[in-house]
């Protein structure tokens, strides 16, 4: 954790060459201006006082196995870049805990990332907010929650039909309905998303 200006950095990455690079970023940010660069919180200033940022470093399958504990926590105010796979991207859209997330190819270019934290370091608030996306999502139908939350429970759409009397193709609209606000494309997809759902109150 390490504060540059009025931002707070904490960085999330197993991967020491990838976290040893984007620290070298920030040293090159702030030498450019003589920009001091202090780790920790200075006692004087309370969290509140910073624009709070997570860099996460995701594996390609951490989206299928286990996402990381600091994704799913309830954070207000803050903001996350995750570097992840663009499979993962559409997926991650709306889980996480943050109010502002930004994703960001692995493979992205030094210098478009180098500018993206000048932006963060030194821009103003708004400027900063225009990096990232709202989390939120468009709430679900009574109908799209109860098929969804079936779907959950491991019924596929024609054990949906059955056991609540809705037509197959009203039971296939209300799930596709429900997977474009969650800005999935498959049912699998939509599955993932789903067992994260009693965590972050997704229904409410």
């Amino acid at each position: 954790m390490f504060v540059i200006g009025s931002c707070l950095f904490s960085i999330h990455c197993e991967d020491r060459f990838f976290k040893i690079g984007l620290q070298e970023i920030f040293k090159d940010i702030c030498s450019s201006v003589k920009l001091p660069v202090n780790n920790g919180i200075p006692f004087e200033l309370e969290l509140a006082d910073y624009f709070v940022v997570d860099i996460i470093v995701l594996s390609s399958k951490a989206i299928y196995e286990k996402i990381p504990e600091q994704i799913l926590k309830k954070k207000k105010n803050h903001a996350a870049i995750i570097f992840c796979s663009d499979s993962m991207t559409h997926i991650l859209t709306g889980i996480t805990g943050y109010d502002l997330v930004s994703c960001i190819p692995m493979d992205v270019k030094l210098e478009k990332l180098a500018q993206s934290f000048c932006v963060l370091v030194f821009g103003t608030e708004g400027a900063k907010k225009s990096l990232f996306t709202k989390t939120g999502l468009a709430p679900l139908t009574c109908n799209e929650m109860r098929v969804s939350s079936l779907l959950s429970k491991g019924l596929n759409q024609h054990d949906i039909s059955q056991f609540t009397g809705i037509n197959p193709k009203t039971v296939s609209l209300h799930l596709r309905s429900a997977m474009t606000k969650f800005k999935v494309k498959t049912l699998l997809e939509y599955r993932v998303k789903l067992s994260h759902i009693d965590t972050l109150d997704g229904f409410n």
